[in-house]
């Protein structure tokens, strides 16, 4: 059943609002519309970031799966959600119209990009049983700790309130989020359902795009040193 597209405006909680551009679709024509525009911006930030030896663009992923698993039955990929900029797009997967769209299946398998998210063992597992892969699949949880932070793995919701702002703690309520969980498979979702996945997206995104930026325009500890220690050899020199 082909799902007319629906355009939407969702405001991403942060000090300073941001507002997405998000598409939810089941339409093969609008998947790869979409896709279009995510590579035609990733290859403007690619070119910049080669010029400046950066590393590959980052694309947020997300994805909601089938009802857990139970004897004899596999989770599968429901909903796919991906973020460029504010760009969003909110995938019905399991409803695909005509039929799940092979571009899709090549843009998350590519190797010109990195995909964020959290928990990516289970998403790696269900990729695999939908027959879908995500080789640049790059789990924020399991590079990243924030400090002080007592908890075994911090959740996205952690993540974001640590790195972009304490305001998104709230994002993701936990009423919200438990009257939410198990209706994924619904068709077609309803407002609340593509805003929910749609910040998903983005705070991914967003999260780790800022952890790239960081990482590439400051020194780690060991570099500081040294380069604090070369500064004070050559003032020794010249005041010599």
């Amino acid at each position: 059943m082909a799902l007319p597209c629906m355009k939407i405006e969702v405001i991403a909680a942060e000090p300073t609002p941001v507002k997405l551009d998000v598409v939810y679709t089941n339409q093969t024509s609008n998947v790869e519309e979409i896709i279009n525009l995510f590579n035609e911006i990733l290859s403007k930030q690619a070119e910049i970031m080669k010029i400046n030896k950066q590393q590959k663009p980052v694309v947020g992923f997300d994805l909601e799966y089938t009802m857990p698993r139970m004897r004899g039955k596999i989770q599968t990929v429901t909903i796919a959600q991906l973020c460029v900029e504010n760009h969003v797009l909110v995938y019905h997967y399991h409803w695909a119209a005509p039929s799940p769209s092979a571009r899709f299946a090549n843009f998350i398998n590519s190797d010109a990009y990195e995909f964020s998210t959290v928990d990516a063992n289970n998403d790696r597992r269900v990729l695999r049983d939908t027959g879908l892969m995500c080789q640049n699949l790059v789990d924020i949880q399991e590079k990243y700790k924030i400090k002080n932070n007592n908890k075994s793995d911090d959740s996205l919701a952690d993540l974001a309130a640590a790195i972009i702002d304490p305001s998104f703690i709230s994002v993701k309520g936990k009423a919200n989020q438990t009257r939410l969980a198990n209706k994924w498979t619904d068709f077609p979702l309803d407002d609340d359902q593509v805003a929910y996945a749609a910040k998903d997206a983005y705070v991914g995104y967003e999260v780790y795009r800022r952890i790239v930026l960081m990482r590439e325009c400051l020194l780690n500890p060991e570099d500081v040193a040294s380069r604090r220690s070369n500064t004070k050899k050559k003032k020794k020199r010249r005041n010599n």
